[in-house]
């Protein structure tokens, strides 16, 4: 889905980042909206405290509703390597 990354390719210029912190167990998915609605291009997804499940679900319920509006929209994941096979995404370790 998500086509370009630091894994996969170029990010956007100015390589901006919209960090959606705790986006699986917090309301932030309409401030990620508002961002990309803004110019955002990249946006990375962490949630340290949401397991597995809960952070595959939150991830792929983001991806659709995010690439059929935003295709262009690059995602990071932090730590979640499946999840980011997954989704195409990139992945965040650090």
């Amino acid at each position: 889905m998500c086509r370009y990354s630091i894994a996969y390719g170029p990010l956007p210029h100015p390589p901006i980042a919209r960090i959606a912190n705790g986006f699986a167990t917090q309301p932030v998915t309409d401030a990620v909206q508002d961002a990309i609605k803004g110019g955002i291009r990249w946006v990375h997804l962490r949630d340290h405290d949401a397991d597995a499940e809960r952070f595959r679900q939150a991830a792929t319920a983001w991806a659709e509703r995010t690439w059929n509006a935003h295709p262009e929209v690059n995602c990071t994941l932090n730590t979640r390597l499946e999840m980011a096979r997954t989704l195409g995404g990139g992945l965040h370790t650090g």
